[in-house]
């Protein structure tokens, strides 16, 4: 955490900066313990909600809810809920790439989830393909995540989706060892530290060449793993600098798509005050 807010305070340009991001590496720091450590037990997985408590990172949306479970493929899952109000919900799994990042690897999602009449639905996440014909999506071995996505057309008095999600070969509880935990405790400090340097080198990246939404020169797929990638979305941005007189004017054709949204961002990728 030392480390972190020195190079928090290395990378900001004025007291505002400073500020936002070490309010950013509390919130940081609060989501890499609750996913990783307090709901990190593969055999009893619970959901963490990402912005819960008002936190922001990675690139929020105010439009969006993410939730996420750490799984193993040593094992077999269901996750079921209600949809809620949500326009669009996506059930995603992610597995290590070669070089450790995040890689998309199987999703369903609203287009393709059997909803019943009441807006249930349930979705079995394993290795072998059930034999009804619930939703499924295939577990193979390197998978360590599963992220719920909901987008809403204007959260304010929107419901949102209610789910859980449970071990179906978990048998009598067994308390985690002190290696276990103290596993989990590195897991939270490589992502606190991975989603840190994803940021400011993904901010590096747009502030070499701002007022432009062509990807950065230096930026690849790979790389885009840090971020959680999902085969439904695109994402483009840009650092745009601005002179006293001057206006941000986006122009453009609204895409035929469920969703899509533009948000301002601060130097940390985090959403501006909702209000503002």
């Amino acid at each position: 955490i030392e480390a972190a807010g020195a190079k928090v305070i290395s990378r900001s340009r004025n007291q505002r900066e400073r500020e936002d991001g070490m309010q950013y590496l509390s919130q940081l720091l609060a989501a890499s313990l609750e996913m990783k450590f307090t709901k990190g037990d593969r055999a009893r997985p619970e959901f963490t909600d990402w912005m819960g408590d008002d936190r922001k990172l990675l690139g929020d949306s105010p439009d969006a809810v993410y939730h996420t479970a750490e799984i193993s493929g040593n094992h077999s899952y269901e996750v079921t809920g209600h949809r809620g109000d949500a326009e669009f919900l996506s059930v995603m799994l992610y597995g290590r790439g070669i070089n450790g990042w995040n890689r998309a690897a199987v999703n369903i999602n609203s287009d393709n989830i059997r909803f019943d009449g009441n807006g249930n639905f349930r979705v079995v996440i394993s290795a072998d393909k059930p034999e009804d014909s619930t939703d499924w999506l295939t577990l193979e071995k390197d998978i360590h995540m599963v992220m719920v996505r909901q987008y809403f057309h204007g959260r304010p008095g929107k419901t949102e989706a209610e789910f859980t999600i449970r071990n179906l070969d978990a048998g009598k509880y067994v308390r985690p060892t002190e290696a276990g935990l103290a596993a989990r405790l590195r897991e939270a400090t490589h992502f606190f530290n991975d989603s840190l340097a994803g940021t400011l080198a993904l901010a590096d990246m747009l502030h070499a060449a701002p007022n432009s939404n062509s990807p950065p020169k230096s930026y690849n797929q790979d790389f885009g793993g840090i971020f959680y990638p999902t085969q439904d979305n695109q994402y483009l941005g840009t650092w745009f600098s601005l002179k006293p007189d001057e206006a941000l004017i986006i122009e453009g054709e609204a895409p035929d798509v469920d969703y899509w949204s533009i948000s301002l961002q601060n130097r940390w990728l985090q959403s501006l005050d909702y209000e503002n």
